[in-house]
């Protein structure tokens, strides 16, 4: 009994003691609402964050090291900066090598039928001092055997290294907007069942779910 009535009495003492140390708490800083206001107001009606990014992904787009275009978007930054009233504002240069940029590029099939291909060099690709043309293969290599199978075969062709991909026909729309059905029941739209999809991309109302007695 004396246990008991001992660790009553201590934390009876434990929450009256602490009562006063949290209802005395003081307040070490009032929040300054004018200053609140003016950042919010300067992000909001004066922000040039798109104009920055503009600048650095459309004007100067891809910036490998030691290329052009990121000698040519490291000054735009330091001239931006030093236009903010920026401090110390420099550029640090470290020896890396050569650099590389892609001037033009164009890919065509030219027999039987001419059509454009959707290709792109490789970084520190070298040029080829003007149009050239070959003969394209397809060989997939994936595996030692592969290597056995085209050796000696592929010398001053062009080699297509990827397997035909199979496009299927999209009769769908990529886009949804949610239907009343849609949003009265909260799902979304990956969870309806197929039919039910295909049923209020029709202009369909999906039914309410029926109540049950049991509930998970």
């Amino acid at each position: 009994m004396r246990i008991h009535r001992t660790l009553a009495f201590a934390a009876i003492f434990g929450v009256v003691v602490g009562l006063p140390v949290t209802a005395e708490w003081p307040i070490t800083e009032k929040p300054d609402l004018d200053a609140i206001y003016r950042i919010k107001e300067e992000g909001l009606q004066r922000s040039t964050v798109m104009e920055i990014e503009s600048y650095l992904t459309d004007v100067y787009g891809p910036r490998l090291t030691g290329s052009p275009n990121i000698k040519e978007a490291a000054d735009w930054a330091e001239k931006t900066m030093k236009g903010w009233s920026l401090t110390n504002v420099h550029l640090e240069m470290w020896p890396f090598g050569r650099g590389w940029q892609n001037q033009r590029f164009i890919a065509n099939a030219v027999t039987p039928r001419a059509y454009p291909l959707i290709a792109f060099p490789k970084a520190w690709t070298p040029g080829t001092n003007g149009p050239i043309a070959g003969e394209a293969v397809l060989a997939v290599i994936a595996t030692e055997k592969d290597f056995e199978t085209y050796r000696g075969t592929l010398r001053g062709k062009y080699v297509l290294p990827t397997a035909l991909r199979d496009v299927p026909a999209q009769f769908a729309p990529p886009g949804h907007r949610y239907t009343d059905g849609e949003l009265a029941c909260g799902c979304r739209r990956a969870e309806l069942p197929r039919r039910r999809r295909h049923h209020l991309r029709a202009g369909g109302r999906l039914p309410r779910p029926e109540r049950s007695g049991a509930s998970a």
